[in-house]
């Protein structure tokens, strides 16, 4: 049953991967409302998947609701640490806001990602976003070489 269960979160972390490539396209042909009711059902079907809080705080960013934008990329780093361009955002939003204590915190989240081997991050991502088959093969991947 857990190889089962592996299976079926793997599997469902690749299908939401797949959606985040289309809401990705919404987004670069500036479709940012259209994005944003496709990202709720996303996060309805995969609620613990971080990108698609950091996704989600890209479009309100854009869209220039900055509140919702940190809230966003807040859920972003709490389901999924390994996101740069969530602790980015942040970084940057809670420095425009005066809110510098959070915004050196992020800073530093920031700073112990950069610090890691590139591929041990994205298997922490992968990790963190439900793909442990992915993750494996990533650190494998890693080792051997």
């Amino acid at each position: 049953a857990p190889d089962q269960t592996a299976n079926l979160e793997s599997s469902a972390a690749r299908t939401g991967v797949s959606d985040l490539d289309a809401i990705q396209h919404l987004m670069e042909s500036g479709q940012y409302p259209a994005a944003l009711t496709a990202l709720d059902r996303l996060a309805a079907q995969h609620p613990t998947f971080g990108r698609v809080y950091q996704e989600r705080g890209h479009c309100h960013k854009a869209l220039g609701n900055l509140t919702a934008a940190i809230d966003a990329y807040r859920q972003a780093v709490q389901l999924n640490d390994a996101l740069a361009a969530s602790w980015i955002a942040l970084r940057d939003l809670l420095n425009a806001a005066g809110q510098s204590a959070e915004a050196a915190y992020a800073e530093r989240c920031l700073a112990r990602l950069e610090a890691l081997p590139r591929a041990v991050a994205e298997a922490s991502s992968l990790l963190a976003d439900g793909d442990l088959d992915a993750a494996e093969r990533r650190v494998r991947q890693f080792l051997a070489e």
